[in-house]
């Protein structure tokens, strides 16, 4: 048999019998208190053997629900809404709670207690103001209802001239005061005014102070006069100086003095290894104090960026005097230094490239280059040249671009040579001691002999002379003369040398030599012409004007004789 159970936590045994215990097998129901409803879990437990089973019930506070708004107010609910809650009402600016209760309770049957009422506050009229008039004309006022002052006769109204009615049932702020206020010029060394009126200076004016340079402001640089003078004293300008400027790690500053005077300046360096971060020098400024303090920094170089490049050496990060040395590409030399190290102000000589080998263009005279020139040839890459027409090659006809440059020394176009021309019987020429590719050689015969063929022959690009020419003995053909014969010396060819004699037709003139001689070129001189003889057949000048004298004196006495027989 199980004892009565006892559980609590606002769970409550349902069965009314009071029995102290049950028997075995024997089930109770419970459930939740007043102000409390089931939230989860099973209303009975079971007595098996001397133990009851396990109470799932679950109970939780009920609520009130919402308890409305109150006109002009609100509740306050740090506990909620739920049984057992307490909340307050409170009531909007300007509004106060008519009576003394303000609370509500959530109770089993609901929300307990009387609504509270939020009413406006109301203010009674405020004091009238020596010298000065005001717009009241009500007997009393409600929460921000604002009454207006001004003053008589040009007095200064001393604080504001609205003022209203407040939470607290009072008007704010303070009514106003009319006074004739004037401040004096205040005096200051060290300074300047730069915005002012002039004096005498009236209620709510101002005054505003600069000091000159290498001092400073000890106060406001802006006075206003009030109804008890100058809202606060003159400001001093008191001279600039500037304390110990602080210390900085890995570093010092000098000169090192306890105070410095302004624009005074102090020049920070660091130690080995450390850079400067900021400026180096600076100066005790406007504000007393020195401007922005540099630090020193752990000096460390980026990772190179070399193009087809390798880098031996530190790995990164790189810090001071790291050291790495730069291997450049296949195909690629170096412009600058192989081997850097990580000073004050990076890699140190300056940062290297690896630039792509190249060789110029290079042509030998009386050369060309196969394919054409380029302006630079990449590594690796081949020229070949070819020797001008009449020029042989001494050296290789192509080169390739290395590392060095050109693995070869360019070729060598040297003019061709020929041999000693040849002879020609019965000829000659004027001997050279060497013949070069287009140059001539002149043959000439010997006496009795003519040049058949080209008199100059040419050293060829072979390496070679044309073909020469004969020298063959003179000998002359039969003289040609147009109405003209031999009379001495005929034969059927005529021998160097041999002479002829010629004479011209009848009727016929020559002009020329009647004697020739046969010479290497042919008849000398050349074979006279024969010319129509015309003198044979001319009247002599002197008969013509003779015959016309006859002729004009025959018909004049003709004329005479006929005209005599007329008479």
């Amino acid at each position: 048999q199980c004892k009565r159970p006892l559980v609590g936590d606002n769970r409550i045994l349902s069965d009314e019998s009071n029995n102290q215990t049950f028997p075995d097998g024997s089930t109770v129901r419970f459930h939740c208190a007043a102000g409390y409803t089931t939230a989860s879990g099973s209303r009975k437990i079971t007595c098996n053997g001397t133990r009851w089973t396990d109470l799932e019930l679950q109970c939780k506070k009920k609520s009130c629900g919402d308890p409305g708004d109150i006109l002009h107010g609100m509740y306050d609910k740090p506990d909620g809404i739920v049984f057992g809650a307490i909340i307050t009402a409170k009531c909007k600016d300007g509004y106060q709670l008519a009576g003394l209760v303000n609370t509500k309770k959530c109770g089993v049957k609901g929300w307990e207690g009387r609504n509270p009422v939020c009413e406006v506050v109301k203010c009674q009229p405020p004091p009238p103001i020596n010298d000065g008039t005001s717009d009241q004309n009500e007997q009393f006022y409600v929460y921000g209802e604002a009454v207006t002052y001004s003053c008589k006769g040009g007095r200064d109204l001393i604080g504001h001239s609205v003022i209203t009615c407040s939470s607290d049932g009072t008007f704010q702020p303070p009514p106003p005061q009319c006074l004739f206020v004037s401040c004096d010029s205040p005096e200051m060394s060290n300074a300047v005014r730069i915005e002012e009126k002039s004096p005498p200076y009236k209620y709510k004016e101002f005054v505003r102070y600069q000091c000159k340079k290498g001092y400073k402001m000890e106060g406001s640089d802006l006075l206003t006069c009030t109804e008890k003078g100058w809202d606060s004293p003159p400001p001093q300008c008191a001279v600039i100086s500037c304390s110990k400027p602080p210390a900085i790690n890995n570093g010092v500053y000098t000169p090192q003095k306890e105070s410095y005077g302004y624009r005074e300046s102090i020049t920070y360096s660091c130690s080995q290894g450390f850079g400067l971060t900021g400026t180096g020098t600076i100066l005790c400024g406007d504000s007393g104090t020195f401007e922005t303090i540099p630090q020193c920094q752990e000096i460390s170089c980026d990772s190179p960026s070399i193009k087809n490049a390798v880098i031996n050496g530190s790995s990164p990060p790189y810090k001071y005097d790291d050291s790495i040395q730069i291997s450049c590409n296949e195909g690629y030399k170096i412009k600058g230094y192989d081997y850097l190290t990580c000073g004050e102000h990076g890699w140190n000589p300056y940062l290297s490239q690896c630039i792509e080998m190249t060789c110029d263009a290079t042509k030998p005279n009386n050369a060309v280059i196969v394919g054409g020139e380029a302006p630079t040839y990449r590594y690796k890459m081949i020229i070949e040249y070819q020797c001008n027409k009449g020029y042989r090659m001494e050296g290789s006809n192509s080169l390739t671009c290395q590392e060095s440059g050109w693995n070869l020394p360019p070729p060598k176009c040297k003019i061709l040579n020929c041999s000693k021309p040849p002879d020609v019987r019965n000829g000659k020429f004027p001997p050279r001691e060497s013949y070069e590719y287009g140059q001539t050689v002149t043959y000439s015969c010997t006496e009795g002999f003519r040049l058949h063929g080209t008199s100059k022959i040419l050293c060829t690009e072979h390496g070679t002379f044309e073909h020469p020419p004969q020298c063959l003995e003179a000998i002359c053909d039969e003289p040609q003369i147009n109405h003209g014969i031999v009379i001495e010396g005929k034969s059927k060819s005529y021998k160097y040398k041999s002479q002829v004699r010629v004479q011209c037709t009848d009727g016929y003139q020559m002009n020329g030599s009647d004697y020739l001689t046969c010479k290497e070129m042919g008849w000398n001189p050349p074979s006279p012409q024969c010319n129509i003889n015309h003198q044979r057949w001319r009247i002599p000048l002197i008969v013509v004007p003779v015959l016309i004298i006859l002729i004009v004196v025959g018909v004049a006495l003709l004329w005479w004789i006929k005209s005599r027989k007329c008479k």
